[in-house]
């Protein structure tokens, strides 16, 4: 296409058409006759004094032209010829705001490009000795956004300049903005970069409502410029490649980065603050009700922090009367702030706890059965271990009749009829293969008022009558696949159900009752590739939902917040070549010159056999697109779903 040149900037114009500056060079690309792109050169159009030019920092395209800077000159290219403007000191940059050009002169200020003579905007000599490298949109009105390198921020009303003063004025001043974007939406935001310090997302109020850098996954903190796509997802040219950050995203991944490590196997909100027993040890995140309330886009500020005193692994938590009790792999215990205590010493881990409505006792499940917990004078001590018990008890429901039925791992399903006046004494049934339960896993859950058992052979119900355990389709025909394992079950506080569930390796799916029947849907959660199974689901009172991964993860789901991923996003033919050899016969450019009728191939008969490359333009998760072809004219039917391309 071109050899030799550095590209440092560029812009697409109203037309489509894309506009190159670099070192010593600037032009535009031209699409050939079968799509082909060609670099037209634009510097013979250079007026005679100003043959040489340096490089060529920024690109403007406007209605009125495209204009390039240098150090030394700005050229305007009209479509016919160039216009050049020059100066005694420096042009120290160039931007293109509502379709007005402004331009920052050493020694002289910020001015407008109007017509041909730059004029001097009101206060703009001000920064006759700053450097300012970012001027947007303020609003959707007339004014504007002026970003100083590290003298903070103004804004520009057309009249007068105001200093805009906001909570990264520190931030700026240490790391030095160099670049940003207005948001779209209907709220005021800006994503600011800088040099040093990564980026932040300022709001119209000054507020800093997210910050990102390479603690937090970027690849680099030297940020140079920055892109809004149209899934609403920003694009970072670092200094060490580009990174892509989703900073609408319904989901919020919680890993190392967050200072969150191990495996995580129960969520619990207490007191504000959510704690998750983890195979590294209990964590916690916040300390006041901040991670429940607070936006989205504000949690990647948020880290973890690991609770000292619990040793070891943690399987279980409860919140009961302002304390928290944990199970671990070799007791339980309490946390009460920062204050914790062992309530027992056991000699196998404590999986689950299950207390009944008002009652001063709770039931833990642990590897050899079911123990009991009483609280006397506000203190919780060890009753004892239910009488015929022995089993891998892995979940606790309560049912209807006040029954409790215990999930195991690989003995079956036990029902536990307490009693009340003395719980270790409560009778218990147990049911296994002979009563309709598959071999291994069969964990209970309450669903709908109603209990059911997941297990490797699909969903089971009980059937009171005939005392045992059945499919059940209510949910959903594909969950009572025979082949299918359940993994994990749970019904959100809007009423929803969560299923981690499939033949082989499961997926998670998330079903919502339209006209008296679940519609299951993958989406947002067909992303998560590195998910392998779901151990807790807990969802909050204003809509979003924690999930426990089985990949070292904690991931937040937001369901207040639309997928922004484009329904019907546009798979693009990138290039089609002839069989053999791979000539190329279309380039893949659309443009008025190649969208001709005029221009339609006809190949002779021999070169039958073509090669079509194409791409999707969604990066919500792209190891995970896939793509239906179907020739016209020779196809009759779309043909299977393929990842190739």
């Amino acid at each position: 296409m071109f050899e030799n040149l550095t590209v440092t900037s560029l812009a697409i114009d109203h037309q489509g058409t894309f506009f190159l500056g670099g070192r010593g060079e600037f032009g535009f690309l031209q699409p050939d006759s079968s799509g082909g792109l060609n670099y037209i050169s634009l510097t013979p159009y250079l007026p005679e004094n100003t043959k040489k030019i340096t490089m060529v920092w920024e690109v403007c395209a406007t209605t009125h032209g495209v204009y390039f800077r240098t150090s030394s000159a700005i050229f305007r290219w009209n479509g016919s010829d160039i216009k050049a403007w020059k100066t005694n000191t420096s042009f120290g940059y160039l931007a293109a705001v509502r379709d007005t050009i402004f331009v920052m002169e050493k020694g002289v200020g910020l001015q407008t490009l109007t017509g041909d003579s730059l004029q001097l905007i009101p206060g703009g000599k001000q920064f006759a000795n700053t450097t300012l490298y970012v001027i947007l949109p303020f609003d959707d009105t007339s004014k504007f956004f002026l970003g100083t390198r590290t003298e903070g921020i103004y804004v520009f009303d057309g009249r007068h300049i105001q200093r805009f003063k906001t909570e990264a004025d520190a931030f700026f001043s240490e790391n030095r903005l160099y670049h940003g974007v207005k948001l779209s939406g209907p709220e005021t935001k800006w994503a600011l970069a800088t040099t040093r310090g990564g980026m932040v997302i300022l709001d119209g109020q000054g507020k800093i409502r997210q910050a990102l850098d390479k603690s937090l996954g970027l690849l680099d903190n030297k940020i140079h410029f920055v892109f809004e796509d149209r899934q609403k997802a920003l694009w970072l040219s670092t200094n060490n490649g580009l990174s892509r950050v989703e900073i609408a995203s319904s989901l919020t991944v919680f890993d190392k980065r967050l200072d969150f490590e191990g495996i995580p196997r129960k969520i619990v909100r207490h007191q504000g603050a959510l704690f998750v027993a983890a195979s590294h040890g209990l964590f916690r995140l916040g300390v006041a009700d901040t991670a429940l309330e607070q936006p989205q886009e504000n949690l990647s500020q948020q880290k973890f922090r690991l609770v000292d005193g619990i040793p070891g692994q943690t399987w279980s938590l409860h919140a009961t009367d302002g304390l928290l009790l944990v199970g671990d792999a070799r007791g339980i215990y309490s946390v009460e702030e920062d204050k914790v205590e062992i309530i027992t010493a056991l000699s196998r881990a404590t999986y689950c706890f299950y207390q009944p409505d008002g009652e001063n006792y709770i039931f833990a499940g642990s590897r050899n059965g079911l123990v009991v917990l009483e609280r006397k004078n506000s203190h919780w001590r060890l009753v004892g271990k239910l009488e015929n018990t022995s089993e891998d008890v892995r979940t606790i429901v309560g049912g209807q009749d006040g029954s409790l039925w215990l999930g195991t791992s690989f003995q079956g399903v036990v029902q536990v009829k307490t009693n009340e006046r003395s719980p270790l004494k409560s009778a218990v049934k147990k049911y296994g293969a002979a009563h309709g339960l598959a071999k291994g896993m069969a964990y209970t859950y309450f669903i709908n008022n109603q209990l059911e058992i997941g297990s490797y052979a699909g969903l089971r119900q009980f059937d009171r009558t005939r005392q045992k355990f059945v499919p059940d389709s209510s949910l959903g025909n594909f969950l009572t696949d025979s082949l299918t394992t359940i993994a994990y079950l749970t019904q959100d506080k809007s009423g929803a159900i969560w299923a981690m569930a499939g033949r082989g390796k499961g997926k998670l799916y998330r079903g919502v009752l339209e006209d008296d029947s679940y519609a299951w849907k993958r989406t947002p959660f067909q992303r998560l590739l590195d998910m392998t199974f779901v151990l807790d689901i807990v969802s909050e009172k204003n809509g979003v939902v924690w999930l426990a991964g089985g990949d070292e993860k904690i991931y937040r789901f937001d369901s207040n917040i639309t997928h922004l991923g484009d329904k019907n996003f546009p798979a693009h033919i990138r290039r089609v070549g002839v069989i053999p050899g791979d000539s190329t016969i279309w380039g893949g450019s659309h443009h008025a010159a190649v969208d001709n009728p005029e221009l339609i191939s006809i190949l002779p008969f021999e070169n039958n056999s073509l090669r079509f490359e194409y791409a999707a333009s969604s990066y919500d998760a792209t190891a995970a697109n896939q793509y239906q072809i179907k020739l016209d004219g020779y196809d009759k039917e779309w043909l299977e779903w393929t990842s190739e391309t």
